[in-house]
């Protein structure tokens, strides 16, 4: 069946006749009527229900005969559905459109359509609607996907703020909880700590936490610019403030964090003729540019970094005492890695896992390496430890990175931290200790007594006696020689003639070094 041309009557192409609607029986068109998906209630003109088709039953919760005779209000203050759409079209004699909840928790958008008759009064209203309930849910359901990715996102950029900042230990938390807190605010932040601690990173971090972090993040190294330029690059200048100046002259870094963040790195190096100028620029938010009368603004938040001590500075009459003031509203000092050494290990397989996927290599470090590593005082802290871990990333012989692969400084250091770290020692027992570990590693170097000599600066008859103390004081427990020496020692040899040259000996008796010793 398909609806004729007319739109008023059903035709059948196969019978090729016609059937006018009106011949269809009561039955028929309410078949029809209930076989829509779509509600279809309608009231007379003063709001009482007269008819309503089956799809109302799964929207209510209710059968139809329940519904016939009744109020629409009635049916509203009876918790069926609400609010009811036939009021408003009765006071508008306009069509409307609502949401309408019911009493089994369906949400419905329905329309009333108002009907008149021949006098314009109205007749019935005609209502239709559909069930959004599981398209209201999908809405809120991807409504709080989407508030959950956005707090994801928020969490992420917080993660992407502190991505540089490795650490494992309470004193680095804090550090981090700071940062936090100075990133809430606009007030100046003092970072001070050792060179190489990541003072930077921090004020980074502060800057992408803050709400300036959609503005410019600017660095400049008070230490790294000549005291004539410095103030040119800080300020900027105007059109021919000096010679070899642009035409048009140049906006300063001021200008450039304009909204942003002015990161000031070894403020302590500062020349004391652009600390109050600096100083009114952070109080009032202007500036004059080099060889210009007219004030500039620019709205900056200030972040100084310094590995100097400013107090002592001020003592000393190399700076002033309200910058420093000024500076200090909120001061994070980063401790050492040599006082956090709950760092040093994330920080090595951090920068191993950088290094190793940068230069598309597999590097490993061994136990040793590792322990070595962790003992070590790391003098110039994160910084040293990041370029050494390149280092032996690109230098290793093989894959796993052994003690050998270390510079003599990390190795030696770490002996003499070991002895000194031992506990009831004296300072005999301390210098017996590393005089033994440098006999042995010397010896196991040149392998000659005269070369240890050289090498330690002390006479051939002092190396025999230490080599005889040190090398050689347990031979019973040595492998016996693939020569056939019974004395199961390693080649040492008889101090030089007096003639000069030294006689290099493939064997020494333990007891002829000390006839050696004696001669000497």
């Amino acid at each position: 069946m398909t609806l004729g041309s007319g739109g008023n009557q059903l035709s059948s192409d196969a019978k090729g006749s016609t059937t006018n609607l009106r011949s269809l029986t009561p039955e028929e068109f309410e078949n029809i009527l209930n076989a829509i998906d779509d509600e279809v209630y309608v009231t007379d003109g003063q709001g009482y229900t007269i008819y309503a088709n089956r799809t109302c039953e799964r929207h209510y919760g209710v059968r139809v005969t329940e519904l016939l005779g009744k109020h629409v209000l009635e049916l509203q203050e009876q918790g069926v559905y609400w609010p009811a759409v036939t009021p408003l079209v009765l006071q508008t004699k306009r069509p409307v459109t609502i949401e309408q909840n019911t009493m089994i928790g369906r949400k419905l958008v329905i329309t009333g359509v108002p009907v008149f008759d021949p006098s314009g009064s109205i007749k019935m209203v005609v209502c239709t609607s559909r069930d959004v309930t599981e398209l209201t849910r999908l809405q809120q359901q991807i409504q709080a996907q989407q508030q959950l990715l956005e707090r994801y996102a928020a969490e992420a950029a917080q993660n992407n703020a502190l991505e540089g900042l490795v650490y494992n230990s309470p004193a680095m938390r804090t550090v981090v909880d700071l940062a936090r807190i100075a990133a809430r605010v606009d007030s100046t932040v003092l970072i001070t700590g050792e060179s190489g601690v990541g003072k930077d990173l921090i004020a980074r971090a502060i800057h992408s936490l803050s709400r300036r972090r959609h503005h410019p993040f600017v660095k400049i190294n008070c230490s790294a610019i000549p005291e004539t330029l410095l103030e040119s690059e800080l300020f900027g200048y105007a059109p021919g403030a000096f010679t070899g100046a642009r035409r048009g002259g140049k906006p300063g870094l001021l200008a450039a964090a304009d909204k942003g963040t002015l990161f000031l790195d070894e403020i302590g190096d500062l020349s004391l003729s652009l600390q109050p100028k600096l100083l009114q620029a952070i109080e009032e938010k202007r500036f004059f540019p080099v060889g210009s009368s007219n004030q500039k603004q620019a709205d900056v938040r200030i972040i100084a970094a310094t590995n100097q001590n400013l107090e002592q500075l001020i003592r000393e009459g190399r700076f002033r005492q309200d910058l420093f003031y000024r500076l200090n509203a909120l001061t994070i000092w980063i401790p050492p890695l040599r006082q956090r050494r709950e760092d040093i290990l994330p920080l090595l397989y951090h920068f191993l896992h950088k290094c190793n996927e940068e230069f598309g290599l597999r590097r490993q470090l061994s136990p040793t390496v590792v322990k070595c590593l962790l003992a070590y005082s790391w003098p110039g802290n994160v910084r040293e430890l990041r370029n050494l871990i390149e280092r032996l990333v690109l230098t290793a012989r093989t894959d796993l990175i052994e003690e050998d692969d270390l510079p003599e400084n990390v190795r030696t250091s770490v002996r003499t931290t070991d002895i000194t770290r031992q506990d009831s020692i004296t300072l005999k027992q301390a210098k017996a200790l590393l005089e033994a570990e440098m006999i042995r590693e010397a010896y196991a170097i040149f392998k000659s007594s005269y070369k240890v000599a050289r090498a330690l600066g002390i006479s051939q008859s002092s190396a025999i006696r230490k080599i005889r103390k040190y090398v050689f004081q347990d031979a019973s427990d040595a492998a016996t020689r693939p020569d056939g020496c019974s004395h199961r020692c390693p080649p040492l040899p008889p101090p030089p003639r007096q003639g000069g040259g030294a006689m290099e000996a493939s064997c020494t008796d333990p007891h002829e070094l000390d006839t050696l010793a004696k001669r000497r």
